[in-house]
C-alpha cells in the first residue's frame, strides 16, 4: 500500500479521534513494509496530545490489530502498520452462520419461554381488605401483606375449620 493509499484508508476508518491521529503520525514515518520507530515525545509533539494520550492510542492500536509493537530494550519501540492486512480482513464478507450442532433439550426451550414472557407488577388492590399493592398475580388472587399472613394463620388452623364443617369427621388425636 502506497503512502498516499494508506492516509486514504486511515481516512474511512470509523474509529476514536486520538487513536486515529496517532495512527495518521506512524503512517507519515512508516517505510513501504509499514516499519517505523518514532519516540512517544515525537508523537505527541506532531498529533498534539500528551505522552499519556499517546500510551493509551498506542495500546488501543495494538488491541484492535492496527499495529504490532516490537519493544527494543533502551529505545523506541519498532511500530509496524498492519493496514493491509486490516484493509483485506474488512473487505472479505464473514462466513455464514452453521446451525446448531443439537437441539436444545425441551427444559431449556421451556425455561426460556418462561423468562421471555414474565409479567410485570401492576397496581391493584388486595382481594381482602381492598388496600392498593403491586401484584403481577390477578386481582382476585392478590393479598397485600398484612392479608397474606392472615390467610398463612388460617391455613395451619385448618382442623380447627374442617371440624366445624364436617362434624361427622372425626379428629385425630
Amino acid at each position: 500500500m502506497s503512502p498516499l493509499e494508506r492516509f486514504r484508508y486511515i481516512r474511512t476508518l470509523r474509529m476514536p479521534a486520538t487513536p486515529k491521529a496517532i495512527l495518521w503520525c506512524i503512517a507519515s514515518h512508516a517505510d513501504s513494509k509499514g516499519l517505523c520507530w518514532p519516540s512517544r515525545p515525537l508523537l505527541a509533539a506532531e498529533a498534539g496530545l500528551s505522552l499519556r494520550a499517546i500510551c493509551d492510542g498506542l495500546r488501543w492500536l495494538a488491541q484492535h490489530g492496527l499495529i504490532i509493537r516490537y519493544h527494543r530494550k533502551g529505545r523506541s519501540s519498532t511500530l509496524k502498520l498492519t493496514l493491509d492486512a486490516f484493509a483485506q480482513a474488512a473487505s472479505t464478507q464473514a462466513p455464514t452462520a452453521l446451525p446448531p450442532r443439537h437441539q436444545l433439550p425441551t427444559e431449556v426451550d421451556q425455561l426460556k419461554a418462561r423468562t421471555r414472557n414474565t409479567r410485570k407488577p401492576w397496581t391493584i388492590p388486595c382481594s381482602r381488605c381492598h388496600q392498593l399493592m403491586r401484584s403481577v398475580k390477578p386481582a382476585s388472587q392478590a393479598l397485600c401483606r398484612p392479608c397474606s399472613l392472615e390467610a398463612k394463620a388460617e391455613a395451619q388452623a385448618t382442623p380447627a375449620n374442617v371440624v366445624s364443617l364436617f362434624p361427622q369427621s372425626k379428629v385425630l388425636p
